[in-house]
């Protein structure tokens, strides 16, 4: 038969293991939900059609499949060079 001290050891462990792991658990979910509605945002920098640079931010943007446009588009697509 085991020691009862050994037996409340044990069970002493076990809860300090249980409170530990279920800190941890909080702790890590807590951190991904913060860190996604606290992230600054982050700006793009675009070309207008007619010649200028804006910064836009990345979350106001649609996302769709990227398609690069050859130098020859590029330079037909824009109305006023600087």
């Amino acid at each position: 038969m085991p020691n009862e001290h050994t037996v409340k050891r044990r069970a002493f462990v076990g809860w300090i293991g249980l409170f530990a792991t279920s800190i941890a658990g909080l702790s890590l979910f807590r951190k991904s939900r913060s860190t996604a509605s606290s992230m600054p945002p982050v700006p793009v920098t675009l070309l207008t059609e007619d010649g200028r640079l804006v910064q836009v931010d990345a979350a106001a943007l649609e996302q769709q499949p990227r398609k690069k446009i050859s130098n020859d588009e590029l330079r037909t697509w824009v109305k006023k060079r600087p």
